[in-house]
């Protein structure tokens, strides 16, 4: 009997869930920056003298649930590897729809660089946060920032190509409850800000068998990139990877992703 295209993503659930519980203790700063209650952020320091990069990590969820806190150990990693790190909260589908998501993110960031100014800032999201991260990167002065501030970018399994992304019932939901103003579809797809950006170290991880964002999304964003030799550039297709392997197990698997993300890290000083 066939198996539906779920069925895979499913099992990878309990071993992920594991490292969530084992690693669950992490905790962070929470800085609360607006009036709704998803308008937050955590921050993580390192010990010692903190390099002079920001890391932003974004969370996943199909922008319909999720929370820095679910995922502060990811934020407790970069702060072991020497990053300041925050993680934005954003208000949430079907009640919001964007650009809430994109002006939480970007509120969460101006708030924390008006306190303590950093020249250089590098961005990480896992799934819908790969998309939000990708507009806030490609899209930067729409958001109030300098698009040379931003000095890398890492998808992991990010939705950054919506037409490659189709067609697919559960994406679409999810695309529907975030867009249902359609003439804002152009506006929200990242593959739209691609063409002539340069000047970032950029780092793609997607699973050959994720069912939720399809990996020709990533292979489409990717494959608009001008060459550029002196960044890391690089789109890894990994088989027989789901959605959260990569998702979240970029930052818990000890495999050839981790080992990717390891080198896009020491990018950054």
């Amino acid at each position: 009997m066939k198996r539906p295209p779920m069925y895979r993503e499913y099992l990878t659930y309990p071993t992920l869930w594991r490292h969530f519980v084992r690693t669950s203790r992490t905790r962070g700063e929470r800085r609360v920056w607006g009036s709704h209650k998803d308008q937050r952020y955590l921050l993580h320091r390192p010990e010692g003298t903190p390099k002079k990069t920001l890391m932003v990590y974004i969370h996943g969820g199909g922008w319909k649930s999720g929370s820095p806190e679910i995922f502060s150990a990811i934020g407790g990693q970069l702060a072991r590897r020497g990053f300041v790190t925050i993680s934005p909260a954003y208000r949430k589908t079907p009640r919001h729809v964007f650009p809430a998501q994109m002006e939480d993110v970007a509120g969460a960031l101006r708030d924390f660089l008006a306190r303590e100014p950093f020249e250089s800032v590098a961005v990480i999201g896992s799934s819908a946060g790969g998309h939000l991260g990708a507009l806030l990167c490609f899209d930067a002065a729409r958001y109030g920032f300098d698009p040379s501030l931003f000095a890398g970018f890492c998808s992991l399994a990010g939705a950054l190509s919506f037409d490659l992304c189709q067609p697919n019932r559960r994406f679409e939901r999810m695309l529907h409850a975030l867009l249902p103003d359609k003439a804002l579809y152009k506006e929200a797809d990242p593959l739209s800000y691609v063409a002539g950006r340069e000047g970032l170290h950029l780092l793609g991880l997607h699973g050959a068998a994720d069912p939720l964002i399809f990996a020709r999304s990533a292979e489409a964003f990717f494959g608009r990139l001008p060459p550029d030799p002196a960044h890391f550039q690089t789109l890894h297709i990994l088989p027989g990877r789901c959605h959260s392997e990569v998702a979240a197990g970029a930052f818990y698997y000890r495999d050839e992703q981790r080992a990717l993300l390891e080198e896009w890290l020491t990018r950054f000083g």
